[in-house]
């Protein structure tokens, strides 16, 4: 069984390279790649999950 767990910072807007919509495809990429059975996240607001949901 896999289990990745991540931090994935609330969105806060003003962040520059930080920010959301940036950081949220290198999350999901990492997702992919790593194909876990379980994940489970840190700071995630509802909107973020569902966004690596999709």
């Amino acid at each position: 069984m896999k289990i990745l767990t991540f931090n994935i910072r609330y969105d806060k807007p003003d962040l520059g390279n930080n920010d959301w919509k940036f950081r949220r495809y290198a999350i999901a990429k990492l997702i992919q790649n790593h194909d876990p059975d379980i994940i489970a996240t840190q700071e995630g607001k509802a909107h973020q999950l569902l966004d690596l949901h999709r």
